[in-house]
This record gives structure tokens, sequence and C-alpha cells, in this order.
């Protein structure tokens, strides 16, 4: 019975034993497992600011890129419409001009009674051929007068200016002046 008791309460202490042993191992295990999801929450949270970071920059360096290429095209936009309406104001500016010259001309023709480049033409010819001749003053009037009566006169001035027509003038001494 002595024995019997003592193997009893060495049974007894035995589990007492592993139940402790088993709760010092359970209890160890609860605190390495809460140890070790610490440890995990703690490298998710450096991990995912580490990529928050790294994502920031990334945004960042692609709005910066992205603001590099909007002020280039803004840059080029501006060129160009400066290259346009430099274009367009020469473009008014010639029209004008031509417009202005077309209206100096049409006032010319009204003015000069057809007379226009023919004209200046043939007289040049003549005061030419008045020149090589040695004519007095009052010759040259008179050839002159009837020259410009004869262009009044007559309506088309197409193939008269190119032909050459002899002058009939008279040769006179030329009078020199005492100034």
């Amino acid at each position: 019975a002595v024995e019997n008791a003592e193997q009893r309460t060495k049974k007894l202490m035995e589990l007492q034993f592993n139940q402790e042993k088993q709760k010092v191992i359970d209890e160890t295990i609860a605190k390495m497992e809460a140890e070790y999801v610490q440890q995990e929450r703690i490298k998710l949270q450096t991990l995912k600011q580490e990529m928050e970071e790294k994502h920031q920059l990334q945004i960042q360096e692609i709005n910066e890129m992205h603001q590099s290429h909007v002020d280039e095209w803004k840059t080029k936009n501006k060129l160009t419409e400066e290259k346009f309406h430099r274009a367009f104001n020469d473009r008014v500016r010639l029209e004008s001009d031509y417009r202005l010259l077309q209206t100096d001309y049409k006032r010319f023709m009204d003015y000069t009674n057809f007379f226009h480049s023919d004209y200046l033409l043939k007289l040049h010819h003549v005061g030419q051929q008045l020149t090589s001749k040695n004519i007095c003053d009052t010759k040259f009037e008179q050839i002159l007068d009837r020259i410009l009566n004869e262009l009044n006169q007559s309506s088309t001035l197409s193939s008269n200016y190119s032909k050459n027509v002899p002058l009939k003038v008279s040769k006179c001494s030329l009078k020199t002046r005492d100034n």
C-alpha cells in the first residue's frame, strides 16, 4: 500500500511535471508566436513604408517628367503661335501694301489719262533722240508738243512705241548763255 501510494504520488508528480512542462512549452510557443506576429507586423509596416516612399518618389519623378514635357510643349506652342502671328502680320501688311500699290497705280492711270509706262518709254526714247541731235530749245519744245499731241489723239499705244520712227528735226545751232 505504501508502494502503491508512492507510485501514485510519483505518477501524480510526473503528471504535474508534464503538465507544468507542457504549460511552459505552450506559454513559450504562445510568446514566440506573439513575438513572431509582432515582428512580421513590424516588417510589413516597414516594407509598406518603403514601398510607399518608393511609390511617392516614382510619382514625383513621373510628375516632374510630365511637367517638363508639358513645359516643352508649351514653349513649342508659344514659339509656333509667335511665328504664326508674325507670318499673319506680314501677310496682312503685304496685302495692305499691295492694295495701296493697286490704288496708287489706279490713281496714276486715272491722272495720266492712259499715259503709263509705255508712254514714259516713248518719252525717254524721244528725249534720247533729241539730245543726240543739236537742236535749239524752241524746236525741242515744238517736237515734244507734237509727239504728246499725237499720243493723246491715238487710242492705242501698243506697237507704235517699239518702232523706231525717225523724227524730222531741223538742225539749228545751240546758243551758249553766259551766266
